[in-house]
């Protein structure tokens, strides 16, 4: 099997049990994205190959997206996979059509949100061309497409891009919920400490929550707010470092850069917050807040909105609203009690939807489904056997 992505880091944040259950069923694995040595060190440690394929994740250059299609066909063609995943748009898009080319089969396509080329801001033409691809990989051979929210299975179903007996919904990636568990108590006489955990693009509302500190400092509110992510430099989206360091030199928000400790960097806030209008899949970030029983701020936006329930763990906001971010803030600051009870909602919702074995199971179900399905010769007997039985 073959986890073909643009991100390599994806893999090990989001898929890693992923692939450690498809290896203990006994299948090799191998994930297929663009060089990078200590990624790939870290897969190879854990049992997996790790095969490089230069792809640029923001490109728009014709003839070298076109040659990344056809290395990826070259790769299909020489490995032939019994099943592919792909995950993030480029690898759906021309891991699809690769595919395709190379006749491989059993297809899964994970759309982990629709991003920028499906928001009103992309120009129309962009849109069209990026329908039309994803038309061309979620419609082949044996094919399944995992969507990590409704609205987002909703919108391709209706738009004609993929069907409904190969559309399915696992709510996001989930989260390990021994290793992301609540504080046994968080001190009382500090002013809190709101987190916003994300890779630091304006899309994703860091600059919303920026400026709603800023009202909630002009309004006189004690509070800490941390920006917990790295710069995303291929990104156009993304927020300069140089303005990362002078929110930091100005007082208003501490950058704390990449985290690797996010479990520790939850369990010493009070608040998680992620004023986003990027369209989502479902925020991994906010599954680990919940779990660590933090109450959420964040935007009624699709996706957001099954890990956050207004009124339940979460205070929803409209987007690109800087007031409405600091009015819900100043609520969780002002009612320790209000945190508290929000907070045991979330630790209760991450339990009971969003753990990282039902997430697991889920995919095998899949897997298993499309293999028994899949025609090549060869793969009842290996269904059979200890694999995917």
């Amino acid at each position: 099997m073959l986890l073909v992505t643009n991100e390599s880091q994806v893999f090990l944040t989001h898929r890693r049990e992923i692939g450690l259950e498809v290896v203990r069923r006994g299948l090799r694995f191998a994930v297929v994205a663009p060089p990078n040595h200590d990624v790939a060190q870290a897969v190879k440690a854990l049992g997996m190959g790790y095969i490089d394929w230069p792809l640029a994740r923001k490109g728009m250059n014709p003839a070298q997206e076109l040659a990344s299609i056809m290395h990826l066909v070259s790769i299909y063609k020489r490995l032939r996979p019994r099943l592919v995943h792909h995950v993030t748009p480029k690898p759906v898009m021309y891991g699809g059509i690769a595919a395709r080319i190379a006749r491989i089969p059993a297809v899964v396509n994970a759309v982990a949100g629709l991003g920028y080329s499906f928001s009103s801001e992309s120009p129309p033409a962009l849109r069209l061309l990026v329908e039309a691809l994803h038309r061309l990989s979620h419609r082949g051979g044996l094919t399944r497409t995992i969507f990590q929210n409704p609205e987002d299975m909703a919108l391709f179903l209706s738009r004609g891009i993929t069907t409904r007996r190969r559309a399915r919904l696992i709510l996001g990636s989930g989260v390990d919920l021994r290793r992301f568990m609540p504080a046994e108590a968080r001190p009382t006489l500090r002013a809190p400490v709101i987190v916003v955990a994300s890779r630091m693009l304006y899309d994703k509302g860091i600059g919303i929550a920026v400026e709603a500190a800023r009202l909630l400092r002009a309004r006189g509110l004690a509070f800490q707010l941390r920006l917990a992510g790295g710069c995303d430099v291929g990104n156009p989206n993304g927020i300069p470092e140089p303005v990362l360091r002078g929110w930091h030199q100005e007082g208003i928000a501490t950058w704390l850069g990449h985290v690797s400790d996010m479990p520790e960097c939850y369990r010493s806030a009070d608040i998680a917050c992620l004023p986003t209008h990027y369209k989502e899949g479902l925020p991994k970030a906010l599954i680990e807040a919940a779990s660590c029983g933090l109450p959420i701020v964040t935007t009624d936006t699709p996706g957001c909105r099954e890990i956050a329930q207004r009124g339940v763990n979460a205070l929803l906001v409209p987007t690109k609203d800087p007031a409405g971010v600091a009015d819900a803030l100043q609520r969780l600051i002002e009612d320790e009690s209000l945190r508290r009870r929000l907070g045991a909602a979330s630790r209760h919702l991450a339990v009971t939807s969003f753990s990282v074995e039902g997430v697991v199971a889920s995919h095998m179900a899949i897997y298993d489904e499309i293999m028994r399905l899949n025609p090549r010769k060869g793969s009842r007997e290996m269904l059979s056997g200890v694999v995917f039985r």
